[in-house]
């Protein structure tokens, strides 16, 4: 359920690598500075809470919507439409927050493309006292059956590993573990291992930023929101995913921002390297601010 924003970009670029002969880059309404991009131009309103995002490629589009309580705490997310992989899909996030603003559930609900709900995701959170916003663990039941564990570990503030353990029936199995690096605020690294036949590394991903505003910042509310890239103060203009045991390729996705007069992305263009080799494409976002 995490990422689910990359793992639908990536789904584009895996099909463009197929049909990249058919395909164009297209600069979109982003600018094209380098570095992370340039200033003015663009879509988007220049408010300052982001309330949508909507993705296009040549042919379909993904739309994300935000929704806040009165005290601008994010409290539902969806992200819906198609890609050149995937069939049309409507995934929706609904956070219940306690009178401290703490997340103390998510729900979230995927449905098919006709509108049937397949899937339904219930995360209770637990902290480690009855104030502040330290984790403790959170327990992830999938269509009232499947049971996860999750387990956080602080380091200087900020969760420096999540281990999952798999519910069996009667006890709790470890499953996986990913561990996060932070720079200047910003999250850099994850590495994700599978701890069921000792410590195996799987995949790590690394991140790049900007000096601008991010449209928003999640801090360590993303531990349950699943919005990796809205962890920190500034925007991601680059991605390095590498794959440590399918051997199906690393990708590298690299990001071009406009920015609106509060200095926070009013579009982007997404280029991408697969396997060491450019992929065209015609990915851009717009955002939508209030």
């Amino acid at each position: 359920m995490k990422q689910l924003r990359i793992v639908a970009l990536m789904a584009m670029i895996a099909v463009a690598s197929s049909c990249q002969k058919e395909l164009s880059l297209e600069t979109g309404t982003a600018g094209t500075g380098g570095g992370g991009g340039g200033t003015g131009g663009g879509g988007g309103t220049t408010g300052t809470k982001l309330t949508k995002i909507v993705t296009k490629d040549l042919t379909d589009s993904l739309v994300e919507l935000f929704t806040y309580d009165a005290s601008n705490k994010l409290i539902a997310y969806s992200i819906k439409g198609s890609t050149l992989a995937t069939p049309e899909t409507d995934d929706r996030y609904t956070a219940t927050r306690d009178a401290q603003g703490r997340i103390t559930q998510l729900k979230e609900i995927t449905s098919d493309d006709g509108g049937v709900t397949y899937d339904t995701i219930v995360t209770s959170v637990t902290y480690t006292g009855s104030t502040g916003t330290t984790l403790k663990y959170a327990i992830a039941i999938t269509n009232s059956t499947d049971r996860d564990s999750l387990v956080y570990t602080y380091t200087q503030g900020k969760i420096s590993k999540q281990t999952t353990y798999n519910y069996n029936g009667s006890t709790y199995d470890l499953s996986d573990e990913s561990v996060y690096i932070y720079t200047s605020g910003n999250l850099t690294s994850v590495k994700s291992y599978d701890l069921t036949t000792g410590s195996t590394l799987i995949i790590e991903r690394n991140y790049t930023y900007d000096s601008k505003t991010t449209p928003l910042n999640l801090g360590m509310d993303d531990a349950v929101l699943w919005l990796e890239y809205y962890s920190g103060a500034n925007n991601m203009t680059k991605i390095d995913v590498v794959d440590h045991v399918l051997g199906l390729g690393n990708f590298a996705l690299t990001y071009t921002h406009t920015y609106n007069s509060s200095n926070k992305p009013s579009a982007s263009t997404m280029s991408a390297v697969v396997m060491g080799v450019p992929i065209p494409l015609a990915i851009t976002s717009t955002y939508y601010y209030q």
